[in-house]
């Protein structure tokens, strides 16, 4: 598909770990939790080659969608959005569900003052631990659920757990990469959780991914099919220089604290 968001992602950076390439392709968005995946349009002010991007997120209230910041306010100079458009359950040329526009953005302002400190003067690294954020859109998503949902929720939760208790569980990261289609078709890959003492709130994870799956989500599965949304892939983790390649791939931590504050910017949704 050749529009300016599948450009703005065909060459971002490769996040894969190890040889093997463990994506795969998701062919049913009609089943859970597929259904509430959703691909991000997004359009920022100016005329520079980052105009457009595409990011990845998930339907958490019946117009909720928890991506990451930065995929909303654009790193190198923390512009807000001209228009986000998402559409949940996209898959190659096909929006089933359809298109809607992003009409409010909840981002933690810890993550705002970072990328504003090196505004004008230098490109500063926001801090990770902030980087998710919460669109609204124009208008519920009817009739589908979402991740959470007290009754259609098909035993899915948005609840903090902690670090050290999921550090060893695999993990399921699903979104659209970049480099398969124009990041319109959806992929998933499983890995396993780490946390790094000097890295607080963040998780890292070892499954496959590749720069378009910004915002996608992070979630863990137990043996009584309970899912629980864990983190919200943010890039890359921790480069290997001997091996010249990342070891592994990095994502917010859904902590307590974290959930807490994106329950605050869905005022009366509820979730389990």
């Amino acid at each position: 598909m050749s529009t300016p968001f599948a450009a703005a992602v065909a060459a971002t950076e490769q996040e894969r770990i190890g040889s093997d390439d463990s994506r795969q392709r998701i062919s049913d968005m009609s089943a859970v939790p597929w259904r509430w995946l959703c691909s991000l349009d997004v359009t920022w002010p100016g005329s520079a080659a980052d105009r457009f991007g595409r990011g990845s997120g998930m339907l958490i209230g019946p117009r909720h969608v928890l991506t990451a910041a930065h995929c909303i306010y654009r790193k190198r100079d923390a512009a807000r959005p001209v228009s986000v458009y998402v559409a949940p359950a996209r898959s190659g040329r096909s929006d089933p569900i359809g298109r809607f526009k992003g009409v409010a953005y909840s981002v933690s302002s810890c993550y705002l003052e970072a990328l504003v400190v090196g505004k004008g003067v230098r490109k500063t690294r926001p801090n990770s631990r902030y980087d998710f954020a919460v669109v609204t859109l124009e208008r519920d998503v009817t009739g589908h659920g979402y991740w959470g949902h007290p009754h259609e929720g098909r035993a899915t939760h948005l609840r903090g757990l902690d670090g050290a208790f999921l550090t060893g569980k695999p993990v399921t990261v699903a979104g659209y990469p970049g480099d398969r289609d124009g990041g319109t078709v959806p992929f998933a890959s499983t890995g396993t959780i780490t946390v790094d003492p000097h890295q607080p709130g963040i998780l890292l994870h070892t499954a496959d991914t590749h720069g378009g799956q910004s915002g996608s989500p992070v979630w863990v599965r137990f043996r009584n099919g309970a899912r629980y949304l864990v983190g919200i892939h943010t890039g890359p983790g921790t480069l290997d220089v001997t091996a010249g390649a990342y070891a592994n791939n990095r994502s917010v931590h859904l902590s307590s604290e974290v959930v807490a504050l994106v329950r605050s910017w869905m005022p009366g949704v509820r979730t389990v």
